[in-house]
Formats: C-alpha cells, sequence, structure tokens
C-alpha cells in the first residue's frame, strides 16, 4: 500500500466517524485534494516516462564518430608518457637556442 492510499484510507475513517457538519466538510476537501495530488503524480510518473523513452531512442539513434589525428590514429585512446614528454621539451628547448 502506498503512502497515498494511507492517507486515502485515513481520510476516509475519518470522513465516516465524523458527526458534525463541518468536520464532514473540511474532510471532503481534503478528499478531493488528495484525488488532486493522485492524479498530478500519474501525470508526472506518465511523464517521466515519456521523457526516459524519448531519451532513449535519442541515444539509439545518434552516433559519435571518434577523432582522427596525427598523434592518435583511429581514434583510440593513449596513454600518456611523461618521461616522453619531459625529453621532447627539453630537446625542444634546446633547440630553440
Amino acid at each position: 500500500m502506498t503512502k497515498l492510499e494511507e492517507l486515502k484510507n485515513y481520510v476516509a475513517d475519518l470522513f465516516s466517524a465524523a458527526t458534525d457538519k463541518t468536520t464532514i466538510e473540511k474532510s471532503a476537501i481534503v478528499q478531493q485534494k488528495i484525488e488532486e495530488v493522485e492524479k498530478e503524480q500519474t501525470k508526472l510518473s506518465s511523464d517521466y516516462a515519456e521523457l526516459l523513452k524519448d531519451y532513449k531512442e535519442a541515444l539509439i539513434h545518434t552516433s559519435f564518430k571518434p577523432q582522427d589525428n596525427e598523434h592518435n590514429p583511429g581514434g583510440v585512446p593513449n596513454s600518456f608518457d611523461p618521461d616522453a614528454a619531459f625529453q621532447k621539451f627539453f630537446i625542444d628547448a634546446a633547440n630553440k637556442k
């Protein structure tokens, strides 16, 4: 049983136990608001399911092409070699003199 159903049951019990006009009217208003919340929750769930379906469709029909460049042929990621990077830096710096 959901929390919303529990709340509806509590209000129904209150409504059936009510003896004065004010309590009956207030219980009816609360019951009406609970029904509005239930409709709103159902609509939000439906909207979410539709959004999820559209998102999945967008992902399925979207393609990504890996970028090719001279340092990374085929777009396959390669690892960074810090020793080679420092060596290249020092060689380039020495050649600028």
